[in-house]
């Protein structure tokens, strides 16, 4: 495989994506690098994600836990979070939590992704 060298606008691009929120395997399918690689340009630009989720995205995780009945585990995948941090969010929207099981019920798509 050759080696792709990135110009310092796509590393501000692959930065600027991850701090976004895109996850590095993500990054390194678009920008047709590895994922070590990846993860060396963002250390050398000392890069850092924004810890937990924004206000727009806890509210999401409220409507997606409440109204559509996701599980914690659904929406921590959907939003590349564990599922200790979907409680915690829960937590501090005053949502009380259902008991933990499987659900029987048909999935449906985030209303935001349609």
């Amino acid at each position: 495989m050759a080696q792709t060298l990135l110009s310092a606008a796509q590393v501000d691009d692959l930065v600027a994506g991850y701090q976004a929120g895109e996850q590095v395997a993500s990054l390194a399918t678009r920008f047709g690098i590895h994922r070590n690689t990846v993860t060396a340009h963002l250390r050398r630009r000392s890069a850092q994600r924004p810890r937990g989720l924004s206000a727009q995205q806890a509210a999401q995780v409220v409507v997606l836990y409440v109204k559509q009945q996701w599980t914690l585990e659904e929406i921590g995948r959907e939003f590349g979070v564990s599922q200790r941090t979907v409680g915690r969010i829960m937590s501090k929207a005053g949502v009380l939590r259902r008991p933990a099981g499987p659900r029987h019920r048909h999935r449906e798509v985030a209303p935001w992704t349609t």
